[in-house]
């Protein structure tokens, strides 16, 4: 902890109260600072609910994870296309950071109010209540729709209509699958255990996604990965219904329902803005996946300290917001999202028998590519590599998919770009090998 600075003259502010929220308090507790949360839940929102947000990431992403922010972990993760199942090798975490919270409580102040509005100046966060509380900064972590921050909106992709979301319907129950024991996270099973037209949508396709806890509870959800517009709940809560009756799923108790929806490419903050941005409100989500929290966990460092030395140099709060935002947003971290972004202008295109191939493709690549992929953490030379990789890897149908959006005009060169980074590679490209 830093000792012998010049003090903060009023609180650190952070609007919210999950894993972004409490992972940036920390951060803050560590580098001598007591910040103020403001939250109607009080910390850890609903993390713990049945039924409430279910957020995870693979237990390699967290390795900075303080003890009990990590609820559950599922030793095996397993991938299904229909090619039977693949094993990971990688396990997987819920994040419920519930018990973190409680042990964080006596080193933060708590204001179990709902901030409805920011001063002009930043400088004060107004709750329900009405009473203004004084701020150095006020940092907005309350997720895909900021409480307090304007942010760009969403855009369509070139070949789509409609913003892209993710979406999913999903059921805690207490039941057995005899594909899931206790401690199995199965990530994606793109089978698809019905013929197209015969649940009457012949929409976007979609995927079984489950947690089998070890107490014997399974939560079993139904999710599209993205589309445009998004796959309405009522036709994924008919999938799921007419999955688990194929699966033979035994359900003895449905102990809550979870509804997920959200945007998959949410945009950096606009500038010159009173409020700090952190976690999904800084647009720290990855556009191929929908995962946030190990990207938002990673970012606590860099931001914390752009904060502390921002406040104690009595810098203006929408000076500090734009520090924060650079400092994350760099040049290359805009690159990398720029082709996450033609990612999932493809994954938008796809049906069911191009998600198959394209997943069943996917997950034997070397297991550096899949995995930097998913987590977002290649470069954005090597991520080039990676999708030229998987360009001549996957069958040409999927092949066909890729090409409509890569040869658009708004498309992001990748096809030049990936032959490019080929002919000449950088030194921080991974080698991944030649196409099989």
């Amino acid at each position: 902890m830093e000792t012998d600075q010049p003090p903060v003259h009023a609180p650190i502010t952070i609007v919210g109260s999950g894993p972004a929220a409490l992972g940036l308090a920390r951060g803050l507790v560590a580098r001598g600072v007591r910040p103020r949360l403001v939250a109607p839940a009080g910390l850890g929102g609903s993390g713990e609910a049945v039924g409430g947000p279910t957020l995870c990431a693979f237990v390699d992403q967290l390795p900075t994870a303080p003890p009990g922010f990590v609820a559950d972990v599922f030793a095996t993760t397993l991938v299904e296309t229909g090619q039977g199942a693949v094993d990971l090798r990688r396990p997987y975490a819920r994040v419920a950071p519930a018990a973190f919270a409680r042990a964080l409580a006596g080193e933060v102040d708590v204001v179990l109010q709902r901030a409805v509005s920011v001063s002009a100046a930043g400088d004060a966060v107004v709750t329900a209540d009405g009473v203004a509380r004084p701020a150095a900064v006020v940092v907005d972590a309350t997720g895909h729709a900021p409480a307090l921050l304007r942010r760009a909106p969403a855009g369509r992709l070139p070949a789509h209509s409609a913003v892209p979301e993710q979406a999913a319907f999903g059921v805690f129950v207490e039941g057995e699958d005899d594909a899931l024991p206790p401690g199995t996270a199965l990530f994606m099973d793109w089978r698809s255990p019905w013929r197209r037209g015969e649940l009457g949508d012949g929409g976007p396709p979609s995927f079984l996604y489950a947690l089998a806890f070890a107490d014997g509870r399974l939560l079993l959800e139904e999710t599209s990965l993205a589309a445009a517009p998004a796959v309405p709940f009522a036709v994924l809560e008919r999938r799921l219904r007419a999955r688990l009756q194929r699966r033979g799923t035994l359900i003895r108790r449905e102990l809550g329902v979870e509804r997920v929806l959200f945007p998959m490419q949410a945009e950096p903050p606009l500038p010159s803005q009173p409020v700090t941005a952190f976690g999904a409100a800084l647009g720290l989500v990855q556009p191929v996946t929908g995962y946030s929290v190990a990207r938002t966990l990673a970012a606590v460092d860099v931001v914390a300290d752009t904060l502390v030395v921002g406040a104690r140099a009595g810098q203006r709060p929408a000076a500090i917001a734009d520090d924060v935002t650079a400092r994350v947003w760099t040049a290359e971290a805009r690159a990398r999202r720029r082709l996450q972004l033609f990612g999932l202008d493809a994954l938008c295109s796809f049906d069911a028998v191009a998600a198959r191939a394209f997943f069943t493709a996917f997950f034997v690549q070397p297991a550096p590519l899949w995995r930097g992929f998913l987590d977002g953490t290649l470069s954005s030379t090597a991520l080039r590599r990676a999708m030229w990789r998987l360009f001549a890897t996957v069958p040409a149908s999927v092949r066909l998919h890729l090409l409509r959006g890569a040869l658009s005009p708004q498309s992001p060169g990748v096809v030049g770009d990936a032959l490019a980074s080929v002919v000449a590679p950088a030194a921080d490209a991974p080698a991944f090998g030649a196409p099989r």
